[in-house]
């Protein structure tokens, strides 16, 4: 006589909650994180952040005054934020032919100097963002462009970061790296960042194969940058993503472990001009903002650009294949995120259980078979 299950209970037998923890631990890394991780562009966020004591910006909160409070989230127990900084950036739409061409460095600073001027004329901002290779000159070695810069900055008190090649060798020669500076009120130079993760058959060329024949004026390709310190702004220190490096989430964490209060992407999408593709890259890199828990900047020189929150939501943005100017503040926060401490480790320990929970039911189910 066979056992009945009792009524109204449903029995699990050992393989059905095997199966269930499986799915469970390969489910845990998308469910929690993945849920936070989504941008929120297109559509208001499905969970209620509003009970969290998170930064933000002027136009979402009160201006933080006073001694720098400490936030009690059990993502980040020991983090601090501190006041709002006001920015603007500015997107000025050229193309590669118009910047490197043989007007290019004059058309190009003369079309930023215009944003950047409609940018005071709208707000107050205490630093202006150009996007990657914005001025086509070797800055450090231009006296007339730094002039130009500091006759533009100083009326406003005001700093700029900005990207241009840099040359490494004496009168203007090899090796080249593609830079991103800090320029102080007065025009100079304060810090650098070289990108250290280049593009590859694009900025440089593996094993010599040339698949795209791209020059950039007299550069023929980039030199990898050494690690430097974060650049001290005035909103703090600001880990630089040069394009291609926001797409990476270690870059993002080896930032943070060099200081960044807030990360800055400065990138060149003109060379696909297609605004599906640019929006794609600002959403792959919003997910920087999520697993740092930082504000990031997004500095499009084709758009979009714009200023994304440390839950991931879009707080104001530009259009893409536009020329315009956007202001908005950004809140520097410190601390370090589990992400940043560990990394991939939790993801990578959810599939190890599991791979070894799909094994341990595929032994238990040979052994079975072979039961007489």
């Amino acid at each position: 006589m066979s056992k009945e299950k009792p009524p109204g209970r449903q029995v699990l037998d050992r393989r059905t909650l095997l199966r269930s923890g499986a799915a469970a631990a390969f489910a845990a890394p998308l469910g929690v994180f993945g849920a936070q991780a989504l941008p929120f562009r297109a559509a208001a966020p499905a969970i209620d952040f509003s009970e969290f004591p998170i930064c933000r910006t002027a136009s979402d909160a009160t201006p933080l005054t006073g001694a720098p409070r400490k936030l009690k989230l059990s993502w980040n127990a020991g983090a601090v934020c501190l006041a709002p900084v006001p920015i603007a950036i500015a997107q000025a739409d050229l193309g590669a032919a118009a910047r490197w061409g043989f007007e290019g460095p004059a058309r190009t600073l003369d079309a930023y100097l215009r944003l950047t001027a409609e940018a005071f004329d709208r707000g107050y901002p205490q630093i202006v963002f150009w996007p990657e290779v914005a001025l086509t000159v070797f800055l450090e070695q231009d006296r007339i462009y730094q002039q130009a810069l500091a006759a533009a900055l100083g009326r406003y008190d005001a700093e700029l970061v900005a990207g241009a090649p840099r040359a490494g060798g004496p009168d203007g020669t090899a090796p080249f790296t593609n830079s991103v500076y800090l320029l102080a009120p007065d025009g100079v130079v304060r810090a650098r960042y070289d990108k250290q993760y280049l593009l590859p058959f694009m900025e440089y060329f593996p094993l010599r194969v040339e698949l795209a024949r791209r020059r950039f004026g007299g550069i023929r390709e980039f030199t990898p940058g050494e690690p430097t310190a974060p650049l001290p702004t005035r909103a703090g220190n600001a880990g630089i993503l040069i394009c291609n490096e926001g797409l990476l989430p270690h870059v993002g964490v080896r930032r943070i472990a060099e200081g960044a209060a807030y990360l800055v992407n400065p990138s060149n999408d003109s060379w696909v001009p297609d605004a599906g593709f640019a929006w794609q890259q600002f959403d792959i890199v919003s997910l920087r903002a999520v697993e740092e828990r930082r504000y990031l900047i997004r500095v499009s020189d084709s758009g979009p650009s714009g200023v994304v929150d440390p839950f991931g939501r879009v707080v104001t943005h530009t259009e893409a294949l536009t020329r315009g100017v956007l202001l908005a503040s950004v809140v520097p926060i410190t601390g370090r995120t589990p992400y940043a401490s560990v990394g991939d480790l939790f993801g990578g320990a959810c599939l190890l259980a599991t791979a070894l929970a799909l094994i341990r039911c595929r032994r238990r189910g040979d052994r079975r078979a072979l039961r007489p």
